[in-house]
């Protein structure tokens, strides 16, 4: 017989929400703000052709994939300099672009009936998450129902580590005052390698 359940983890992009449109969102609308703030990147490349060279620049970089924040923000800095600006002025542009592109990446809109799901299970179980991306559920509304969220990108490893699935049992132990241990704790997520795999390496439902 396993234990009562207590926890329930949830993956955010693509699970609570689809992330493509916001993703995409959010691009467009910081390409529009160099445009007004540092037009020389602009003016040499298209959307397309900045986001073809911010990957082209990461690959040659030596940080962990899982940093998607630092990822994001080592390769604005890349572009601008790229474009001419000094290394304090790319510095400047990338930490302010990236600050931008965030305000849009928290605008997510919920699949169906999410909410309403996610309120009910509120009520009889502990509700955390679990991301490999870097939505804040801080500034999203649904965030009012979970009691912790954690993001892989502040962790030594990401999903599917193990060590990923203990930090946040550690989080939900420390929360509720008492042990949660993996067999009192379910993960809910849409890929079968970070999420299901992952979950189930960990030793959770």
């Amino acid at each position: 017989m396993q234990p009562h359940c207590k926890l329930i983890l949830f993956d955010l992009d693509d699970t609570l929400w689809p992330t493509r449109p916001v993703l995409e969102k959010a691009e467009r609308e910081t390409y529009r703000w160099m445009q007004q703030h540092a037009p020389r990147i602009t003016e040499r490349y298209s959307l397309h052709d900045t986001l073809k060279r911010r990957m082209a620049y990461l690959r040659e970089q030596p940080l962990a994939s899982h940093k998607v924040s630092q990822m994001r923000i080592k390769g604005y800095e890349l572009l601008a300099q790229d474009c001419g600006y000094s290394e304090a002025a790319a510095t400047r542009i990338a930490t302010k672009a990236m600050e931008y592109f965030l305000g849009f990446r928290q605008q997510v809109s919920c699949f169906d009936d999410v909410e309403k799901n996610i309120s009910q299970l509120a009520q009889h179980y502990m509700l955390g998450a679990l991301t490999n991306g870097n939505a804040d559920l801080s500034r999203i509304p649904i965030g009012k129902f979970f009691a912790f969220s954690l993001a892989g990108e502040n962790l030594p490893h990401a999903k599917p580590h193990i060590s990923a699935f203990e930090a946040a049992l550690q989080k939900a132990s420390a929360q509720a005052g008492a042990e949660i241990g993996a067999a009192q704790a379910a993960h809910i997520g849409d890929d079968l390698e970070s999420d299901v795999r992952g979950a189930k390496s960990a030793g959770l439902r």
